[in-house]
C-alpha cells in the first residue's frame, strides 16, 4: 500500500517537472519562479502600446455633414465628393479646410472638374460671409454704442460736424487752461524767427486769453510785446539753448515745462499745450449726447502728488 502511494507521488512529481520544463521550452521564461535573475518577487509593467504612425489629418467631420463620417487626410480632402458634404451647415473651420484643399487641388491640375469644385466651395464661403455681414449690421443698428460710425461719422457732412464739435471742445479746454497758466516766451530782438513767432503768439494769446511773459535775452523788446522782462539767469537755469523757445507755466501746480522751440503755428501751440496739460487727443463724440463734456480745470491740470487742486 505504501509502495503504491509512493509510486503515485513519484508519478505526480514527474508530471509536474515535465509541465514546468515544457513551459520553459516554449519560451515562457516569465513563469513564476523560473527566472533566476529576477528572483521570486518581481513585477514587470506591460509594454507600451505601439504609437500610431503620424498622418496629416484634417478635423473629424460630423455625421450631420457627411454621409460617411471619418477622419480625412489632406489628399483625401482634396478628392472628397461635394455630394457627401452639406456646405450650408458645415462648421466654418471645416468649410475653410475644404476650400483650401480644393483650391490647392485645382491649382495642381486646373482641369474643369477641379476648378468647378473649388468655385462651388468658394461660393459657399462667400454666402457664409454675407450672412455674417448682414447679422453684423443688424447688431450694430440695434446697439449703436457698439457702432464705430456713431462716434466717428463716415460721411463728409458728418466729418465736418464732428470736426467743428471737437474744435469747439478743444478751444473751451484751452480757455480753461489759460485761467490757470501762462506762457514764457524766450527771444532776442534780432532773431527773425523770434519776430515771426511773436506775431503768431500774440494772435494765439489774444484768442484764448493766455498771459505771456516775454523774456528778452538781449534786453530789447519786440513790437508785439513792448513790455519785456530782461533775462535774469532763468534761461540758463532752464537750459534754454535756442530762440524762440516757449514754456507752459502753471503756478498753482508749480509746473514749468517746455512746449517747443522754433517757429510754431497756432495749430502747433494748441496741440502742444493740450497734450502737455494732460488733455488726451479727441477720440470721437459721446453717442448719447453727440458731444463730450468739457473737463473741469482740475481734470485738465492734474495736481502733483501731495497737492490738491484749488
Amino acid at each position: 500500500m505504501i509502495r503504491n502511494r509512493n509510486a503515485v507521488v513519484m508519478l505526480l512529481f514527474a508530471a509536474l517537472v515535465t509541465i514546468l520544463w515544457s513551459g520553459v521550452g516554449r519560451g515562457e521564461e516569465n513563469f513564476f519562479g523560473l527566472n533566476e535573475k529576477k528572483g521570486w518577487f518581481w513585477y514587470e509593467d506591460p509594454p507600451d502600446p505601439p504609437k500610431p504612425e503620424h498622418q496629416d489629418v484634417t478635423p473629424d467631420v460630423s455625421v450631420t455633414v457627411l454621409k460617411k463620417p471619418k477622419a480625412l487626410t489632406w489628399e483625401e480632402l482634396k478628392r472628397i465628393s461635394l455630394e457627401t458634404v452639406d456646405l450650408d451647415t458645415l462648421p466654418a473651420r471645416w468649410l475653410r479646410a475644404i476650400a483650401d484643399a480644393k483650391r490647392e487641388y485645382a491649382l495642381d491640375d486646373p482641369i474643369p472638374e477641379r476648378v468647378k469644385d473649388y468655385i462651388v466651395v468658394q461660393r459657399a464661403v462667400f454666402a457664409r460671409s454675407e450672412r455674417f455681414t448682414s447679422s453684423w449690421q443688424v447688431v450694430m443698428y440695434a446697439n449703436p454704442d457698439l457702432d464705430y460710425s456713431s462716434q466717428h461719422p463716415t460721411s463728409e457732412f458728418g466729418h465736418q460736424v464732428e470736426a467743428d464739435l471737437v474744435a469747439a471742445r478743444e478751444e473751451e479746454q484751452l480757455r480753461k487752461i489759460a485761467e490757470r497758466g501762462g506762457l514764457f516766451f524766450f527771444f532776442t530782438s534780432t532773431c527773425k524767427f523770434c519776430q515771426e513767432q511773436a506775431k503768431t503768439l500774440r494772435v494765439f494769446a489774444d484768442t484764448y486769453g493766455f498771459s505771456v511773459l516775454p523774456i528778452s535775452l538781449d534786453g530789447k523788446a519786440l513790437p508785439e510785446f513792448p513790455n519785456v522782462n530782461v533775462d535774469n539767469g532763468i534761461a540758463k537755469r532752464l537750459e534754454v539753448k535756442m530762440v524762440p523757445t516757449l514754456y507752459l507755466a502753471i503756478p498753482d501746480e508749480r509746473v514749468l515745462t517746455p512746449i517747443g522751440a522754433g517757429v510754431l503755428t497756432v495749430s502747433d501751440l494748441k496741440e502742444r499745450i493740450l497734450r502737455m496739460a494732460g488733455v488726451p487727443p479727441a477720440k470721437g463724440l459721446d453717442p448719447a449726447t453727440s458731444s463730450e463734456p468739457v473737463p473741469t480745470t482740475a481734470a485738465v491740470i492734474a495736481p502733483r502728488p501731495g497737492r490738491s487742486a484749488n
